[in-house]
């Protein structure tokens, strides 16, 4: 049976510029989480000289997790809602430079799948519209993701100093991989091999290590079982039968 992902925090990728991002929860109940966000604008005078705190754009994020599904050796795919809303520029160090910018906002963690775009000048106290985007999202077993803001692109006129981020949840599967623990026969009995202590190997001109334990892949070999004359990998097992 599949467990539901878990909600471990937040985190964000600062991939350039964003000097000043604060990303923060607001409010969670179950997998429907509130995040705020903040960050300053930077920019450099027309004749050079050190980098100027122009604005600070700011935005609530709702990020909804739904309709989970068994991906298949552990793995779990979910869709992920977010609603940026209150998106805002707020003018701070009002300075005689007229600077271009966009914004856009990717659904994906990379410059994919673009959801959202608007431009204007770094000057410019503004007001954004909603921007709401769903996607499809998939964690390894035992694995973490990170999901909600996408990736968000500041592009101000100076390429030098965009803001660049992603992140949001960090969302964790704790469902292990498949579980095939080995078994030997005894007396017409097979016993598990399934030792917290323990391992199982094959010997195929040097010994390997195989699957023993639940949640430990060891070197990703599945044990191998006799079937019709030929080695043939155990099948998965249900680990509470």
């Amino acid at each position: 049976m599949v467990q539901s992902v878990q909600i471990r925090g937040t985190h964000v990728n600062v991939i350039n510029g964003a000097i000043d991002l604060n990303v923060q929860p607001t409010g969670t109940v179950g997998l429907d989480s509130h995040l705020s966000l903040v960050y300053g604008d930077w920019s450099l005078p027309s004749a050079g000289g050190s980098r100027v705190k122009r604005s600070q754009v700011s935005a609530d994020v709702d990020v909804v997790i739904s309709n989970q599904r068994d991906a298949g050796n552990g793995a779990v795919t979910f869709n992920v809602s977010t609603h940026y809303h209150n998106f805002k520029r707020t003018l701070i160090n009002d300075q005689p430079v007229i600077l271009p910018y966009t914004i856009h906002i990717y659904g994906s963690q990379e410059r994919a799948d673009e959801k959202f775009s608007i431009s204007g000048n770094i000057q410019s106290s503004a007001n954004y519209p909603d921007v709401s985007f769903n996607y499809d999202v998939t964690v390894p077993a035992l694995g973490t993701i990170y999901v909600g803001l996408g990736r968000y692109w500041n592009d101000i006129g100076n390429s030098n100093i965009d803001d660049e981020f992603s992140g949001g949840l960090d969302v964790y599967n704790p469902n292990p991989p498949d579980y095939r623990p080995g078994s030997r026969m005894i007396n017409g009995v097979a016993w598990s091999h399934n030792r917290g202590d323990g391992k199982c190997e094959r010997w195929s001109n040097s010994a390997y290590e195989m699957r023993t334990v639940d949640g430990h892949n060891a070197s990703g070999n599945p044990p191998e079982i006799w079937l019709n004359g030929s080695a043939t990998n155990q099948l998965k097992l249900d680990k509470e039968s």
